[in-house]
């Protein structure tokens, strides 16, 4: 029997998957095989360790020493030039999508502050819209990547188009706005 073969079948035993013909065929490798009786009693105690194990939350301090060693792996001179300028375009999105969404709940809240009720179904319209962004966020970051790497030319036309579109944006609204009282006037 292959050692593939044969840790597959260790494993599947000690997960209680193997049907009676598999678990006969591994008993029978064990009987005439010392040395794989013997890796499987190392799994096996080591299995048994894992399911007796108590369970204790980890603390928070271990937590953010995990995290804080996982952010110091990561080498921002390892990214490359199209991954950092599809990354910096995300974050000016979702701050183009963030600041008006908290400056508008902010006004919300503080007109919903004297009712619980109130506040409760703000809170709850804001979170659920949050969520809706952040999916479309991690959407359109899929989006970019695939376009990255199947246009490598994507970052920069995206750079390009970042500020036009706010300019046509922001020209637009000055348009209606004084556009429109142009037309009382007149």
């Amino acid at each position: 029997m292959s050692n593939e073969k044969q840790r597959r079948l260790m494993q599947e035993a000690l997960d209680q998957e193997l049907n009676a013909e598999a678990l006969h065929i591994l008993r029978q490798e064990l009987d005439t095989n010392p040395g794989a009786a013997s890796e499987f009693a190392r799994l096996r105690h080591v299995d048994d360790l894992f399911r007796n194990a108590p369970m204790e939350r980890a603390s928070e301090r271990l937590a953010l020493k995990i995290m804080e060693r996982i952010a110091a792996s990561v080498d921002t001179k390892t990214l490359n030039k199209e991954t950092r300028l599809t990354l910096a375009v995300g974050v000016a999105l979702l701050m183009v999508v963030a600041v008006p969404l908290l400056t508008s709940a902010i006004g919300l809240y503080l007109l919903a502050a004297g009712s619980p009720e109130m506040l409760a179904a703000l809170i709850q319209q804001i979170v659920s819209l949050l969520a809706a962004v952040i999916a479309m966020l991690e959407a359109f970051v899929r989006g970019a990547q695939e376009a990255v790497r199947d246009y490598p030319q994507a970052p920069a036309l995206l750079a390009g188009l970042i500020p036009v579109t706010t300019y046509m944006l922001l020209r637009l609204m000055w348009m209606k706005e004084y556009g429109d009282q142009a037309h009382e006037a007149g």
